[in-house]
């Protein structure tokens, strides 16, 4: 066990302690003058439920008393005997071996380990609902804590820092000073990014810190430079008189620079490359020719008499997009400054766009121009420097705007670099902090931006946007930064005037030099490159003659974490020989090779500088923590230190908690808790794998698997259940499984019959709790189903001459689709259950499926069709094959009839018919004779089945009689014939007459109404009529006229 065992000597007061330090007795003499705290109790508990169990947060409430009123703080040591008996620091709030500070930051700014009391008036103390252990401070990014004693802090070896942090997540700051000592050779931080993740460094991380490089005048020369400085050209060349506003990028391993170089006439766009940014060489700074079109050597020239940038083409912004190099630039035409366009394949070649003067607008320019805005906004009378990035597809601008007073930074935005749209060119109210729309405004009087903000520009550094602009107190003009979370709400760092240096400049400022240094008068018109890590910035400086340029930069070694944090989280730091370590939540991080310079300096320890949010529990070591130490830490204030985390607790195992108490006199002895001791009542997890529920498999031997886990105790044994879907048992197998708390894996083989079951495993851990898997069902069906083509299917190497039914019952319970080959295409009908289309279920397993071919059949064509059933285990069976033929019906060959002559025919006449019919395919069915008089229809028509008498494979003799009827009418005959295809056809229509031969009819005007005479009559006008037969000739018919004359 641990005991705490330093004590703090304040106002006369002594303590004698006795702490033991795992066997050893230490004893400790400590001056007292007034009570020290008193723990009376410490009860532990589990959270979780009632029975504590394996991964049980335990907690504990302890009862402490401070006789002199003192504000108490509290440190937590958690120990384990394991179920060897063996008892082992597990977690602690505080470590004291090799521990020189520790500021709990309850209720006070005290070092209750050692003697470094922190100073921090306007800190602000939080509420206690929201801490790590026992309370914690609150900082708003202007408060910091300072700790006085310099030397017990310095990096004279091995360094370890901790600390508990609560994250503001609306507060993106550039960087949160968590922790940090900046001295000049031996500075560390630990704290947190723009994006809340964390980092520790040797020497100042900061973006905000700038180092300057050289800024001494350099010679002239039309060729190279050094230390990161581009100096004018010599006389005669286009920037023998200044040189300034450059703009940078970092193109494949090259830094490539665009700047503005005057002639004392004018300005121009020149060139030049490095390859670390420090030597430079110019590419031509000859004076090009004036051109409106193309450009060599990397520069840009004026436009030609009456362009708008005819007098000067210069304030370059460069950007390389998919390949090709774009730049917008300032033109000026004598009169007004506006924004311009132009492409290059290389960076060299140059083709200006569009140089002719943009009408002003406070909306939308185009061919990449950005012209001024209309009377009385911010750019009505100038518009120039811009600032281009392209972000996820959008083109965004911040450009300098000049109403004829004051400049300041405005905002445009793109979708192809070509059409621009302002953001909002409304002059912005005065502001120190914040400005919106994309606007930086002037500063406040006596800032350093108050008179103008322009100049701007602007990079992307992860999801922060930083910008550097040039602001001007009217006398002097100096680099301030800003930061974004979206371009266009901007929050300024810090634009009070800063300090005059030759070498560094802070919270991203860039001072002037000091007299007689090339940047004593003015700093401006920076661009900054991000390398790495690091920064670098190259920006005009002015020695009250000329503008020459120079570099800054920002180095530091240190470790980065990817992750940001967001509540409360523990962030340890250790730096050893050669090797910085950063730790998040008891994990290693990241580790990193350093140089570590042991030497000590002056300057004090900060907590909590830049930093916004809560801070708990900081610490510091004189010696590298283990990872061991750091996650003790961190669990052992995971929960506000009275709690320990689930991931702690293991089964078996019992617990015990000491808690010491401090005030301002010192600690107390520590108090330890009675034992806990944790059980194990939950079941091991137990999830079914394979097979997957509701298989359906044709292998009837099936491996059995389920994912077993027991975080208690461990798992003991299993065993599979296997039962028939009726609930009779089928099978139980015991399974051998590890005895293991992790996860493993577990199969068992069991060869089935075809069936329905249901299988799950039992598994219990060594605690003897039980834990099922899911009830699967599986479905082994390894028979095949058995289809059969059944009527109307047509039989096989029949014809049809229409579409074909096709009719097939299968004998399968769990049938999944049915492929029909037809005639070389595929047709397949799934899903037999929900289609009663095609399906109809018959019960029993027996399915009957139908369907028609969608084609008239040829005649004499061929057609082969079978059927692909396939069931929901995968067997899979065929059908025979049928051949189906296109058909024709009969036709008539010859007939004929007896009598064949109507003079033949009478009444009561029997006619018989005889006739030859033939079918190619050769399936000849029936033959009908229908007979009619000449009133009826054929509906209404007497039929005959025919004699059929086969004369070969294709011709059939047919026969049949019918009789006359017994009056004198018309009548018709035809023979209706089909195949066994179906196919049928009425064969040619006949008509006959049944009349008699000869029937006379006599009208006479004088013989009257008798056919006799019974007195004298005279005879005359006598009409003798044949209306038999008019095929029948009259000379066959005999008339024999008497004449008898009887008088009475």
């Amino acid at each position: 066990m641990e005991w705490l065992g330093r004590g703090r000597m304040r106002n006369s007061k002594i303590l004698f302690m006795i702490f033991f330090v795992g066997l050893f007795l230490i004893a400790s003499f400590v001056l007292v003058g007034a009570a020290l705290p008193s723990i009376t109790s410490v009860s532990l508990i589990s959270t979780n439920v009632s029975s504590n169990e394996t991964d049980q947060n335990l907690t504990s409430i302890t009862v402490a008393t401070d006789g002199d009123g003192d504000n108490i703080t509290l440190a937590y040591t958690w120990y384990k005997t394991n179920s060897s008996g063996v008892e082992t620091l597990n977690a602690t709030s505080l470590i004291t071996n090799g521990l020189v500070s520790y500021w709990p930051l309850n209720n006070d700014t005290l070092d209750y380990w050692g003697a470094n009391d922190g100073s921090c008036s306007s800190c602000a103390i939080q509420n206690k609902t929201s801490y790590a252990v026992e309370g914690s401070y609150s900082f708003n990014r202007s408060n910091k804590l300072e700790i006085f004693g310099s030397d017990n802090f310095d990096l004279v070896d091995n360094l370890s820092m901790s600390l508990w942090v609560n994250v503001d997540e609306g507060d993106t700051f550039n960087n949160n000073f968590i922790l940090s000592k900046e001295g000049a050779s031996a500075s560390y931080q630990l704290g947190l990014d723009s994006e809340n993740k964390p980092y520790l460094s040797l020497g100042n991380w900061s973006v905000n810190n700038w180092v300057k490089h050289n800024n001494a005048v350099p010679s002239n020369s039309d060729t190279t430079s050094t230390d990161g400085r581009v100096p004018r050209g010599t006389s005669g060349k286009g920037d023998d008189l200044h040189i300034y506003i450059p703009n940078v990028i970092l193109d494949n391993g090259t830094y490539k620079m665009w700047y503005s170089g005057h002639d004392g006439t004018y300005v121009r766009v020149y060139y030049a490359t490095s390859p670390d940014g420090l030597t430079w060489t110019k590419y031509n700074n000859a004076i090009p020719s004036d051109s409106n079109g193309a450009s060599t050597d990397g520069r840009v020239p004026q436009g030609t008499s009456g362009k708008g940038d005819d007098k000067h083409a210069f304030f370059p912004s460069v950007i390389k997009d998919n390949g090709t190099y774009k730049m917008w630039y300032g033109g000026h035409d004598g009169s007004y400054y506006r924004i311009y366009y132009a492409t290059s394949p290389d960076g060299l070649t140059w083709t200006k766009y569009n140089n002719v003067a943009q009408g002003a607008s406070n909306t939308v320019s185009t061919d990449g121009r950005i012209g001024l805005g209309t009377s009385g906004r911010g750019d009505d009378r100038h518009v120039y420097r811009p600032s281009v990035i392209k972000d996820n597809g959008t083109y965004q601008m911040w450009y300098s705007g000049h109403d004829g007073t004051y400049l300041r930074t405005y905002h445009a935005t793109s979708p192809d670099g070509l059409t621009w749209t302002k953001t909002n060119n409304v002059i912005p109210s005065d502001s120190d902090t914040t400005g919106t729309d994309g606007r930086v405004p002037q500063g406040t009087s006596g800032k350093g931006d108050y008179k103008h903000a322009y100049n701007p520009t602007v990079i992307k550094d992860g999801e922060m946007y930083r910008m550097w602009y040039s602001g001007s107190d009217n006398t002097y003009t100096r680099q301030y930064q800003a930061t974004s979370p979206d371009g266009l709400t901007w929050t300024k760092y810090n634009n009070a005037i800063p300090s005059d240096s030759n070498t560094a400049g802070t919270e991203g400022r860039m001072p002037q030099g000091t007299s007689g240094t090339g940047d004593d008068k003015h700093v401006l018109g920076s661009t900054v490159v991000k390398d790495g890590q690091g920064y670098k910035m190259w920006y005009s400086g002015h020695d009250d003659s000329y503008y020459r340029l120079y570099m800054a930069y920002i180095n530091s070694t240190g470790i980065q974490s990817g992750a940001s944090l967001s509540g409360w989280n523990h962030i340890a730091g250790t730096i050893n020989d050669g090797n910085l370590s950063l730790y998040i939540n008891g994990e290693l991080n990241g580790s990193a090779a350093a140089s570590v310079t042991k030497t000590g300096d002056t300057k004090n320890l900060t907590i909590g500088g830049h930093y916004g949010g809560e801070l708990d529990e900081v610490m510091i070591f004189n010696k590298t923590l283990t990872p061991s130490e750091i996650s003790q830490l961190y669990y052992g204030g995971f929960s506000g230190g009275h709690s320990l985390n689930s991931s702690q607790t293991s089964w078996n195992d019992t617990w015990k908690l000491g808690v010491s108490a401090a005030d301002s006199g010192g600690w107390s002895s520590q108090f330890n808790s009675t034992f806990i001791l944790i059980d194990d009542i939950t079941s091991p997890a137990v999830t079914s794998n394979t097979p997957t529920n509701d298989t359906y498999t044709n292998d009837i031997t099936q491996n059995l698997t389920v994912n077993i886990t027991d975080a208690g105790s461990g798992s003991q044994n299993a065993t599979l259940w296997a039962y028939w879907n009726n609930g009779t048992l089928f099978n139980s197998t015991a399974v051998t499984i590890a005895a293991q708390q992790a996860l493993q894996s577990v199969g068992f083989p069991i060869t089935f019959v075809d069936g329905v079951f249901i299988w799950f495993y039992e598994v219990f851990d060594q605690a003897g709790n039980a834990g099922y898997s899911e009830n699967q069902t599986l479905t082994i069906d390894a028979t095949p189903p058995v289809p059969t083509f059944v009527s109307p299917t047509p039989a096989n190497d029949t014809g049809s001459s229409s579409q074909v039914t096709l009719n097939v019952s299968i004998l399968e319970a769990n049938l999944a689709n049915v492929t029909l080959l037809y005639n070389g295409t595929n047709y397949t009908y799934i899903n037999p259950s929900g289609n009663s289309t095609y399906f109809t279920s018959a019960g029993s397993g027996l399915w009957y499926f139908n369907t028609t071919n969608q084609s008239e059949l040829v005649e004499g064509e061929g057609y082969s069709y079978e059927l692909y059933v396939v069931d929901l285990a995968g067997n899979e069976n065929v059908s025979e094959t049928r051949i189906v033929k296109g058909n024709s019906a009969p036709t008539l060959v010859a007939l004929t009839y007896t009598p064949s002559s109507n003079e033949s025919i009478d009444p009561e006449t029997t006619i018989s018919i005889n006739a030859t019919l033939f079918d190619s395919e050769e399936n000849f069915d029936v033959a009908i004779l229908y007979y009619k008089n000449s009133t009826a229809t054929w509906d209404e028509a007497n039929s005959t089945t025919m004699t059929i008498d086969t004369i070969n494979a294709t011709h059939d003799y047919v026969s049949a009689n019918f009789t006359t009827e017994t009056y004198e009418d018309g009548m018709s005959f035809r023979i209706w014939s089909n195949d066994t295809g179906s196919q049928e056809d009425n064969l040619t229509t006949y008509n006959i007459y049944n009349y008699w031969d000869c029937t006379w009819n006599v009208s006479t005007n004088d013989l009257g109404s008798t056919g006799g005479f019974n007195v004298d009559k005279e005879i005359g006008q006598v009409i003798i009529n044949n209306s038999g037969d008019f095929n029948y000739t009259n000379s066959n018919c005999n008339l024999a006229f008497s004449f008898t004359y009887e008088e009475s």
